[in-house]
Parts: C-alpha cells; sequence; structure tokens
C-alpha cells in the first residue's frame, strides 16, 4: 500500500505540473506567435535611448536603469533585440500564472472561473500587443499584479502571511522592482507599508524589517548607478509637466503675468515659443522644446515662486489646462489622437542612431545594422490596426476597442465601481487595501502625467481582471446574502440546506 501511495503521489505531482506547464504555455502561445509575426518587436522609442547609452558607456537615470541592465544583454549583446521579446513574455507568463494560481488557492473562483481568467489574460488584445513592446513600463506594469495579489493573500490570512520568510522576500523584492522600474513607485512603496503596518500590528516587525531592507536596497542601487556608473541624474523636469503646462495655457490665452514673472518665464522659452508650443493635450513640446541661450525648466524656489503667483492671477486658466491635460483619465469615450497607441508600435530607428552618433559612435555596427528599416510588412500592422478598426465603426468591436481594450478611463471607474459595490457588501476597507497600486498609480498621474497617452495607462490594465473578479465575486456573496433572507425559494435547493 505505502509503495502504491507514493507511486499515486507522484504521479499527481506530475499531473499537476503538466497542467501547470500547459496552462503556462495557453498564456505564452497567443504572444509568441505574434512576436513571430511581428519579429523583432518593438523597443519603446524613450528605451532606444537607454540601451543606446548604456552602449556607450555613458547610462542614463531618465529611465529604468534596473531595467536597462537586465534587457542590455538579450537586446544589445545577441544577433537581434528580438531575443529580449521571449524575456518579457516569460515574465509575463511567470507573473499571471503565479497570480492566477494564488488566486484560486485563497478561493477567489473554482477551476472554471480559472480557466475563464487563463484565457483572458492569454487572449486580450492589451496584453498580447503590449507584450511585444520592450520597455520598463510594461515590466512595471506586469509585476504590479503579483503585488496585488500579494496584498489579497496578507488580507485573505490577516497578516499572517509575514510569518513565512519566502514570502516577505518576494514581497519586499517585488516593491524593490517596481520603484526601480518607475519612480513614481516610490508613492506604491511607502503607501502600501505604512497601511498594513498600521493595520496588522502583530506583523509590525516584520513589516518594518522589510521596509528597511528596502531603503538598504535602494540605497545601494543609487550608489551603484550614481556613484560608480556615473549615471547622467533624471532631471527634475519630469516632475513639472502641469506647472508648465499652465504656464503656457497662460500665454497662450494672453492671461495676466507680471513683470518679473514675465522676464523669469521668458529665460526658458520667449514668448512666442510659449504660445506655438502649448498643446492641450501634451506637456512635452513645452517642457522640452528650448532654443539656443536658454535655460531648462527646473524645480527651484524662484520657478515655484512665480508659477504659484501667476496661478492666483489667472486660476480659471491653471484649472483648464490641467482639465485637459488629464481628462482622458476620466473620460469614458477615448480620444484615439491623444493615446498614441499607433506611436507605441512605429519605427524610431533614429533614436538608436542619434544617441549613438551623439556618444562619439561607440555602439557596436551589429547592433546598429539591426536598425536600418529592414522589416517585415507585418511589424507595420500594430500600428495602424487600431486606428483603422475605430474608423471602420463595427458595432461590439469598435466599442470593445475603445471601451475595454484601450480605455484610459477604464481603471478608475472600475475602482468607483467596486468601491460602491464593496461599500454596498460592507467591505470597502478591503477593496482599497486592495487597489493601493492601482490608486497611487492613479494618483501619479494625475499629478505629473506628460501626456494621457495609453501607454501610461497600461500600468494599471493587468491588475483589472483581478479587480473584476474581486468585483464578481462579491456581487455574488451580496445576491446570495440577500436572497438567502428575502427570497429563500430562489436559491437553488442545495444552496438552502447548507446554509
Amino acid at each position: 500500500m505505502g509503495a502504491v501511495e507514493v507511486g499515486s503521489t507522484h504521479s499527481d505531482i506530475k499531473k499537476r505540473w503538466l497542467r501547470l506547464s500547459m496552462d503556462m504555455l495557453v498564456l505564452a502561445l497567443p504572444s509568441l506567435i505574434v512576436w513571430g509575426m511581428t519579429y523583432p518587436g518593438y523597443i519603446q522609442a524613450d528605451h532606444q535611448n537607454t540601451i543606446a547609452d548604456i552602449a556607450s558607456g555613458s547610462p542614463s537615470e531618465w529611465h529604468s536603469l534596473l531595467w536597462g541592465y537586465l534587457a542590455f544583454p538579450f537586446i544589445y549583446m545577441t544577433r537581434s533585440f528580438g531575443v529580449y521579446g521571449l524575456v518579457q513574455i516569460g515574465i509575463f507568463t511567470v507573473a499571471v500564472m503565479y497570480s492566477l494560481c494564488k488566486m484560486k488557492e485563497l478561493g477567489f473562483y473554482g477551476r472554471k472561473g480559472y480557466r475563464i481568467a487563463l484565457f483572458c489574460f492569454a487572449l486580450c488584445p492589451t496584453y498580447v500587443l503590449y507584450n511585444l513592446l520592450y520597455s520598463s513600463d510594461v515590466v512595471f506594469a506586469i509585476l504590479l499584479l503579483p503585488l496585488t495579489v500579494q496584498i489579497v493573500e496578507v488580507m485573505t490570512t490577516v497578516g499572517k502571511s509575514f510569518e513565512r520568510f519566502s514570502f516577505c522576500l518576494g514581497f519586499g523584492l517585488l516593491l524593490y522592482c517596481e520603484y526601480e522600474l518607475r519612480k513614481n513607485a516610490v508613492l506604491i512603496a511607502i503607501v502600501v507599508i505604512t497601511v498594513l503596518f498600521c493595520i496588522y500590528k502583530k506583523q509590525r516587525k516584520r513589516i518594518g524589517a522589510i521596509a528597511a531592507c528596502l531603503l538598504v536596497l535602494i540605497g545601494m542601487s543609487s550608489f551603484l548607478f550614481s556613484h560608480v556608473l556615473k549615471a547622467e541624474p533624471s532631471p527634475s523636469q519630469e516632475l513639472m509637466s502641469v506647472p508648465v503646462q499652465q504656464v503656457a495655457r497662460v500665454y497662450h490665452d494672453g492671461g495676466k503675468i507680471s513683470k518679473e514673472a514675465d522676464k523669469y518665464f521668458q529665460s526658458i522659452h520667449d514668448k512666442e515659443v510659449w504660445v506655438e508650443s502649448y498643446l492641450p493635450f501634451d506637456a512635452d513640446p513645452v517642457k522640452f522644446n528650448y532654443a539656443p541661450g536658454k535655460k531648462q525648466v527646473e524645480l527651484s524656489s524662484d520657478f515655484i515662486k512665480f508659477w504659484a503667483e501667476t496661478g492666483i492671477n489667472n486660476f480659471g486658466e491653471y484649472v483648464s489646462a490641467y482639465l485637459d491635460l488629464m481628462k482622458p483619465y476620466w473620460q469614458i469615450t477615448s480620444t484615439p489622437s491623444t493615446q498614441f497607441i499607433d506611436t507605441d508600435f512605429m519605427d524610431h530607428d533614429i533614436y538608436t542612431r542619434s544617441t549613438c552618433q551623439k556618444m562619439g559612435n561607440k555602439c557596436s555596427d551589429e547592433y546598429l545594422n539591426q536598425f536600418k528599416g529592414h522589416y517585415t510588412y507585418m511589424r507595420s500592422v500594430p500600428s495602424k490596426l487600431y486606428n483603422k478598426i475605430e474608423s471602420m465603426g463595427i458595432p461590439v468591436i469598435s466599442d470593445s476597442f475603445n471601451l475595454i481594450f484601450f480605455d484610459r478611463a477604464l481603471p478608475l471607474w472600475l475602482f468607483v465601481v467596486g468601491c460602491i459595490i464593496a461599500y454596498r457588501m460592507r467591505c470597502l476597507r478591503k477593496f482599497v487595501i486592495m487597489s493601493l497600486p492601482l490608486l497611487c498609480i492613479l494618483i501619479s498621474l494625475l499629478a505629473f502625467s506628460p501626456v494621457a497617452a495609453f501607454r501610461y495607462s497600461l500600468q494599471m490594465y493587468y491588475v483589472l481582471p483581478l479587480l473584476a473578479i474581486w468585483i464578481y465575486r462579491q456581487y455574488k456573496i451580496g445576491l446570495h446574502e440577500y436572497l438567502l433572507v428575502s427570497r429563500p425559494a430562489l436559491l437553488p435547493k442545495e444552496a438552502n440546506r447548507t446554509s
């Protein structure tokens, strides 16, 4: 009997691993097919600079150097930067599989719900397409899913998860990676650790230890990048999108500006440049359009002083500038002209060639030869597909693309709907805690986003199926409790007996 039982156990383990492997293949296969069709994939424009800067020996912290150095061997040191596509698809597959299995283990759905969620992640056009855009933003978005799942596990176990060293290690590393992939994730780390520290009093030593280790890791990374690798620091102008947009709006509308403020602002741009560079939906032209002899926008006491003074005299223009810049994040109907989905999947080879040339042509010829425009026709399809489908106005299909798959406002409104349902089900606190990473990203985008491009909303998109599952589960629980009390005859007989 013992031998049979042992054999049976090994057989069960083998079957579970086989099922897991097949599910991982289901997750990865659609992305792999698109990767093969659009080979070698797409390096996001700004991230081409990251790789070229590293190759030239002059790294910059403008974008994530953690991503840059992890991706560099696959993008730069191989025969094709398409090799990195397999890495990013692998990260997606492992992160999603971990999350789905953990949510099933926590009892959020059964086998049927697990399969639905699996195919949702595998076939969703958003994930299939953006898995092939090589950037730290996409990896950040993917890793937000297991981080959210771990917060759910903490709530489900009432903090006991922190008693496992493996959980603490994984939780801390996810927070660290998220911070290093996007600096606005500092809000996630601060808020999540603070909230969990306040709620789970018995686990404060372990949560505090995670926070201390996180600070040490961040400090070590900062020392490595700044002092060892001599990386150029990220400019403070990255925080200035909203203020410069508001100043430009005042110039554009002919608002009231004092002589001192006007003199200061014209040391950055001439008045004509402030007016001509202003686009209601994009702050980048105002932030980066510098003429010779002009100084760059930077976070300084003088800028804050004159920005505040001008805002007092032009409050309406400031409000209008902010609303025009940020409204796609809450506007249900999408505006394709400012989503820049097509831009994400266009060729931006000039970013690599110009950066390498500027750095003294230190990039290898083998790498530069990949950016000569010798691409297949299929590579141009994603840049045209969204606009074509949207313009055709096909019922259901076009609406789905606009309102579900590529909607910058969907994360906010799904969170709002979740809050309403959670409030009615008397579990609002749990839903808000679970949604903390998404909420922190929303806040940071609404404070600092230079343009409401879909790529920024994508940071929250990989978490949306998880929120939808939670909302549906709470709805079913609430409906069951209502029927149990008010109309028990409508419930299945098994449910009545169980109750």
